[in-house]
């Protein structure tokens, strides 16, 4: 049996990570109408004015942090819904960004 090992890592560099917790910490302060953690990740509701910086957001994380899926979608009210989902140790590693 072959066993395929997923890495669960950022690419980013530490003072990178802060600057890109702090954007989304904005964007969550400002937008955010609903989280719910799922057995894969979590599920993120925005509102409509979240459009912009939550796609530039979503396309920065899908370069270093490959090891999830990123899924932007409408979501209710005109707003977006952001899916982040991951396998094993990579779900945790979604669920705390978010926490």
């Amino acid at each position: 049996m072959t066993r395929r090992l997923i890495s669960v890592a950022c690419d980013l560099e530490q003072s990178e990570l802060g600057q890109r917790r702090l954007q989304w910490d904005a964007l969550i302060e400002q937008a955010l109408v609903e989280k719910q953690t799922t057995d894969r990740g979590v599920r993120l509701v925005f509102d409509r004015g979240a459009e912009l910086e939550l796609v530039r957001l979503v396309g920065a994380e899908r370069e270093c942090c490959g090891f999830a899926s990123w899924i932007v979608t409408p979501g209710p009210g005109g707003g977006f819904l952001l899916e982040v989902e991951a396998d094993g140790m990579g779900a945790d590693a979604v669920r705390s960004m978010f926490a």
